[in-house]
């Protein structure tokens, strides 16, 4: 399927959306405007939540999923993905996010984790503050056993 069939797809469900939210124009101009997120393999579980919010928003059949997700994936998630699809067949959307996890979860981890182990300010506090809340957050949802004081030494010692 390429990039043209995706609009086709999203168009078809708008168009079907359009027709059953006339009395709520707010809600079918929010969905209008809702882009399907791409993936080119960095911040797997963002990803796939953002997929997940997007298929509560717009309903779109299970059978329509994999190939609407499949032509939003860029770079090494595409090449990924076409070699998967060749070894082992189109995959339902449940097998999709397994099989994604399992790929590029663990990248996301060490780049995380690297991330955050060299992380000091290098400009403001205010600019360390937001990328450490940031990493925080990122390093919770991987372990979500790391306690305050953890972290509470970690960004007293990235400060100047």
């Amino acid at each position: 399927m390429d990039k043209g069939s995706s609009s086709q797809i999203t168009a078809h469900h708008l168009t079907g959306n359009e027709t059953t939210n006339q009395s709520n124009s707010g809600s079918y101009n929010a969905l209008y405007r809702m882009e399907f997120p791409l993936f080119n393999g960095e911040d797997a579980r963002a990803w796939i939540r953002k997929c997940t919010r997007y298929f509560q928003m717009i309903p779109i059949p299970e059978d329509e999923k994999v190939p609407l997700a499949s032509v939003h994936m860029e770079r090494r998630a595409k090449l990924w993905y076409q070699g998967h699809v060749e070894k082992r067949g189109e995959p339902s959307w449940a097998e999709l996010i397994v099989a994604i996890l399992e790929r590029f979860e663990d990248l996301d981890h060490e780049r995380v984790v690297a991330e955050f182990n060299k992380l000091h300010q290098e400009t403001t506090a205010h600019a360390y503050l937001q990328r450490f809340e940031e990493l925080e957050a990122q390093m919770l949802i991987f372990n979500n056993n790391l306690g305050e004081e953890f972290f509470m030494m970690k960004f007293i010692s990235g400060l100047k």
